[in-house]
């Protein structure tokens, strides 16, 4: 924990703040994207015979593998593989209980 900012971080975050609200939101999208693909190149530089099934429990563990107990996460694991081969932007309507 920090209760002492830096003169860069506060520059930072009074350009950021004096940024629209969609540009922020473009920006943070954009950050988040790139940040899986290269989750997803470290994956498959790793193992590259992944399956696309597997390469998605792997995105998700590494990025939200600190947010839920485990046996939370081994619902949502179990959710994810069973979505993979789904069109993109296709909504989950299994269970996940």
């Amino acid at each position: 924990m920090k209760d002492t900012y830096n003169d860069s971080e506060i520059a930072f975050a009074r350009r950021f703040i004096a940024v629209e609200p969609i540009d922020r939101l473009r920006m943070v999208s954009d950050m988040f994207e790139s940040a899986k693909r290269l989750i997803t190149a470290s994956v498959r530089e790793a193992e590259p015979d992944i399956s696309e099934s597997e390469l998605r429990v792997r995105i998700f563990d590494r990025l939200y593998a600190d947010d839920f107990d485990e046996a939370t996460k081994e619902k949502l694991r179990a959710a994810v593989r069973r979505t993979a081969g789904a069109p993109e932007g296709t909504p989950y309507t299994g269970p996940c209980r």
